[in-house]
C-alpha cells in the first residue's frame, strides 16, 4: 500500500513538472488577496506584541505588590515582637 502511494505521488509530481493538468490543481482554489492577508498578519502581530507588553507590565506590577506585601508583613512581625 505504501508503494502504491509512492507511485501515485510520483505520477502526480511528473504531471506537475511537465505542466499537464495544472488547471485542475487550481480550479477550486479561492481568490486570495495577498496584500490583505499581509495587512491582517501585521495587525495580528502588533496586537500580540501589545498584549505581551501589557502582560509584562502586569507581571512587574504584581511583583512590586508582592514585595510591598512582604515588607508590610515583616514590619507587622517586627512590631508584634516589640510589644
Amino acid at each position: 500500500e505504501l508503494e502504491s502511494a509512492r507511485k501515485e505521488n510520483q505520477e502526480l509530481l511528473t504531471q506537475i513538472k511537465e505542466g499537464r493538468n495544472m488547471g485542475y490543481l487550481f480550479e477550486n482554489m479561492e481568490h486570495m488577496d495577498i496584500q490583505e492577508e499581509r495587512r491582517k498578519t501585521r495587525e495580528a502581530r502588533e496586537e500580540l506584541e501589545q498584549a505581551l507588553r501589557e502582560l509584562e507590565s502586569a507581571r512587574k506590577e504584581n511583583q512590586e505588590l508582592l514585595t510591598q506585601i512582604k515588607e508590610l508583613e515583616r514590619n507587622k512581625t517586627v512590631k508584634e515582637t516589640k510589644e
